[in-house]
């Protein structure tokens, strides 16, 4: 008897990295700008920046991030005359959910923060990168000798799983509560 498999659906598929860097800019840093066929994000881990993509300003601090769709234009500038540090990681997903990203900045919550953490923690031992080395636009990622066993699969996951993540905080905030039976009762009672 042949038993019936149950195939898995995957909202997001990361299987190309292209950069993943950890910044920390001075305070009079500038950075003129790019496109490039692929998905960007940028993080604020410390500081604040300006950042100009899709047509306009956007006003990011500590905790904030923002994704940059393929062959939109972004550049980056220092605020208020104050260094930040910056996680930007560059990455190929085809997924049509991916759309839900565009032109937002999302304040990530703890739990999102932590994914990204370990995202930003593998990376750290899986790449040769150095903190504000390469120039912006050099997109090139070395393996280190000896990364740690399965550090490469577990960006991927912890990529897919902050995207999936953002999108279920987003929904379920748009969703209203719905009132448990007791105070349900009691507000059809008055």
């Amino acid at each position: 008897m042949r038993i019936p498999e149950f195939i898995l659906q995957e909202a997001f598929i990361v299987n190309k990295l292209i950069s993943f860097y950890y910044h920390e800019f001075p305070k009079d840093f500038v950075f003129p700008g790019e496109e490039h066929d692929f998905w960007e994000l940028g993080y604020i881990d410390k500081g604040e920046a300006n950042i100009f993509a899709y047509d306009r300003n956007f006003y990011l601090k500590q905790g904030d991030l923002l994704f940059y769709k393929p062959n939109v234009y972004h550049s980056m500038r220092t605020m208020n005359n104050s260094a930040f540090n910056v996680v930007n990681i560059s990455f190929y997903c085809t997924s049509e959910h991916m759309a839900f990203f565009e032109d937002k900045i999302f304040s990530l919550t703890n739990h999102e923060r932590n994914i990204l953490s370990e995202v930003v923690n593998e990376g750290l031992h899986t790449f040769k990168t150095s903190i504000g080395g390469l120039p912006l636009t050099n997109h090139t990622l070395y393996r280190k000798d000896g990364a740690i066993f399965g550090s490469e699969q577990l960006i991927k996951i912890g990529l897919e799983k902050l995207l999936i993540s953002l999108i279920r905080r987003f929904f379920m905030l748009e969703t209203p509560e719905k009132l448990s039976s007791t105070v349900r009762e009691n507000h059809e009672m008055e």
